[in-house]
């Protein structure tokens, strides 16, 4: 007798064994469809947060710019030029004078759709008007500690006499490269979204140089 039951004992944990492993799957299963969903909500909230960030950006520009345009009609007599109404929202490139060594701006540019293209531009300038045509490769921009950091290469050309070395040499030249750079990325004047700070390499390795060393860490603006 006690046989027997312990024998339906044993049927009945064989019968309901699956069905608990069942349950138990679908229940884990659930649970990773449910932190996907979560997961996948919290990136698209991230991603509309910072969309409306650069539409807040954008709005204050152009209140800006309105305002600034009304002055101008209400006064037609006074002394404000095109070029006073935008420079503050122009991109500037920077070098310093090496002959009484002043910070002077070599060229301004119109602000481009995205922060990428604005460096690329930026390095355009700067190496055609202060690094002989020296190569400046923006790799990337990354958030670091909720900062936007760019990674900036600079890079010898096989067809051009000088390196980048040459830059580096001299406290003078030092300074000036060190400056030209650091002023033309961090655009310290410009009012709108921008980055903050630069990483810069020479051929893919940290910068190294007695006239030079802040090259060799991030710079924040």
């Amino acid at each position: 007798m006690k046989f027997n039951k312990i024998k339906k004992a044993i049927m009945l944990n064989t019968l309901l064994l699956p069905l608990f492993i069942m349950g138990c799957s679908n229940n884990s299963a659930e649970n990773l469809d449910l932190e996907q969903q979560v997961s996948t909500l919290e990136n698209q909230l991230l991603a509309e947060q910072e969309k409306n960030k650069k539409l807040q950006s954008q709005l204050i520009k152009l209140e800006s710019d309105v305002r600034i345009l009304l002055e101008a009609i209400q006064n037609p007599n006074s002394s404000v030029f095109l070029d006073d109404i935008y420079n503050e929202n122009l991109l500037k490139v920077y070098t310093i004078d090496a002959s009484n060594m002043e910070t002077k701006i070599v060229d301004k540019l119109f602000v481009q759709d995205n922060l990428e293209d604005n460096l690329d531009f930026l390095a355009n300038s700067l190496s055609k008007n202060v690094f002989e045509n020296l190569d400046i490769e923006i790799l990337g921009i990354e958030n670091i500690d909720d900062k936007k950091i760019a990674y900036i290469d600079l890079q010898d050309e096989v067809n051009i006499p000088v390196t980048w070395t040459t830059f580096f040499q001299g406290s003078t030249g030092g300074k000036i490269t060190t400056d030209s750079l650091k002023m033309t990325f961090l655009q310290p004047t410009y009012p709108y979204e921008w980055i903050d700070g630069i990483s810069l390499t020479y051929e893919g390795a940290p910068i190294q140089g007695d006239h030079v060393e802040e090259l060799a860490s991030i710079i924040y603006r």
